[in-house]
């Protein structure tokens, strides 16, 4: 696992060792986070948890009650080592999370140092994934500790658990800061009855545009460099509204490509489009480490008309893409689009859909946390989900006809209850897209849009399409 401290907060530590004798220090939880291992030198340099999250992969924990931590923080204090040893270790207790009223998926841990310094205001101390490893759901009985430093002589009882550590410097040089042994504590997990088993099932189709095709009030979940209405009047087929970008690019939100255990290169866009002049569609990506932006904006270029809908579909890769969003360019002002979809796998003859779809069995459409996201989130399909969830504990049976399906086969194949031992209980897990997935909310969108690429704007730039 990996950790930096900011070069700020090293400085600030070398001239006043005592910085932190005693001090206070808030927890900051990221949802997501590049899993720097290619290296951590981009963010050493950051002084504020706003100048990190200015850049690519880090996205604070949103929407989540008692969260951010804005009142609470915790007391620390230097120590040095006994028996002559030169270290210093910043000690304390644990910090809970019991102020967040629900759980929540991060994949990175940051400490502020609470107060002024060096003309900073809560400047950001370190980042650590080590006690989430690339990912962890935390819930409000657990809190942030670290393991028990049971070295021999190194603290007078083993209570004490450290923080940062430092070894002291000769000669002026500048202190370098080790992280402690972070890890989570765990607290009581929720009562769960004996002999249960729990199913995860996967949609066959997921949609990973939210707000898809602007049924959802507002339009939080998209971005342009100029204004965005939502206007009365949808493309043919489905729904009544569409969205009205007076810019010439339009961003989707940005999407997790992971499903089950594995992130997906291959990708399926279509949307209605209206307009003047050339449009092109791209697949923006990023891998684990947010290296750099990657976009594949294939070779195809369609002229959109004013009078008419123009039904576009395309095929995209990205490579090693672990996070992507759908971006639309135009080169005249003002375009309008609607029933826009990104779908794992190259599905381009399949149909749109949503989560408000008409048609299909019963409980085969739905949102991504359930009604309460309806239009403001991913929507997913599973294609007669009553009868997969039947089957999920039935065994293969040989068909008297295998291009008819009776109902004396569904029977052979079961219900769930008759394949499970008696007394077992069945937690199936729907709408979920990989084991532990707390279905967290979409986050909304930062105005504005990436802007080209040049040097001055590496990693975030995308690839101009049209040069």
């Amino acid at each position: 696992m990996t950790a930096f401290f900011t070069d700020f907060f090293r400085a600030q530590l070398t001239a006043n060792p005592n910085l932190l004798n005693p001090g206070n220090v808030r927890v900051v939880l990221w949802r997501t986070a590049p899993s720097m291992e290619g290296g951590v030198a981009p963010y050493v340099g950051v002084r504020t948890v706003a100048e990190l999250e200015a850049l690519p992969g880090w996205a604070e924990v949103s929407g989540i009650a008692g969260y951010p931590f804005a009142t609470r923080s915790v007391a620390v204090s230097t120590r040095t080592a006994p028996a002559g040893s030169p270290n210093r270790y910043v000690t304390f207790t644990q910090y809970p999370f019991i102020d967040m009223a629900e759980p929540v998926g991060i994949e990175a841990v940051g400490v502020q140092y609470i107060g002024t310094v060096g003309g900073q205001t809560n400047p950001l101390i370190m980042v650590t994934n080590t006690p989430t490893g690339l990912f962890q759901n935390v819930y409000p009985a657990d809190a942030l500790t670290a393991q028990p430093d049971l070295t021999p002589g190194r603290f007078p009882d083993a209570t004490n658990r450290w923080l940062l550590g430092w070894a002291v410097p000769t000669g002026g040089a500048q202190i370098a800061p080790v992280e402690g042994p972070l890890a989570m504590f765990k607290g009581a997990p929720a009562y769960e009855a004996a002999n249960t088993q729990h199913v995860w099932l996967y949609p066959q189709r997921a949609n990973m545009v939210a707000n898809p095709s602007f049924e959802a009030p507002g339009v939080g979940y998209w971005s342009s460099e100029g204004a965005i209405t939502r206007v009365a009047g949808g493309a043919p087929d489905n729904g009544v509204w569409h969205g009205n970008f007076a810019g010439k690019i339009a961003e989707s939100n940005v999407f997790p490509t992971l499903q089950g255990d594995m992130d997906h290169e291959a990708w399926t866009i279509q949307l209605m489009a209206k307009g003047t002049g050339p449009c092109k569609v791209g697949l923006v990506y990023w891998d684990r480490d947010y290296r750099l932006t990657g976009v594949d904006w294939g070779e195809e270029t369609w002229q959109l008309q004013t009078g008419a809908w123009t039904h576009i579909a395309c095929l995209r890769q990205g490579y090693q893409a672990h996070t992507a969003m759908v971006r639309i360019e135009t080169q005249t002002a003002s375009f309008k689009i609607d029933q826009v979809i990104a779908e794992r796998g190259y599905l381009k003859d399949w149909p749109y859909f949503d989560g408000d779809e008409k048609y299909g069995a019963g409980d085969s459409y739905c949102w991504y946390n359930g009604m309460a996201s309806q239009g403001a989130s991913y929507s997913l399909w599973y294609g007669n989900r009553r009868a997969v969830m039947g089957r999920l504990f039935a065994t293969d049976t040989d068909m008297d006809d295998p291009d008819v399906l009776t109902d004396e086969d569904v029977a052979k194949w079961g219900l769930v209850y008759q394949w499970v031992p008696a007394g077992v209980q069945v937690i199936p897990h729907i709408c979920v897209f990989y084991p532990g997935d707390l279905r967290a909310p979409v986050p909304p969108k930062d105005p504005g849009v990436l802007p080209y690429y040049n040097v001055s704007t590496q990693p975030l730039g995308v690839i101009n399409p049209w040069v």
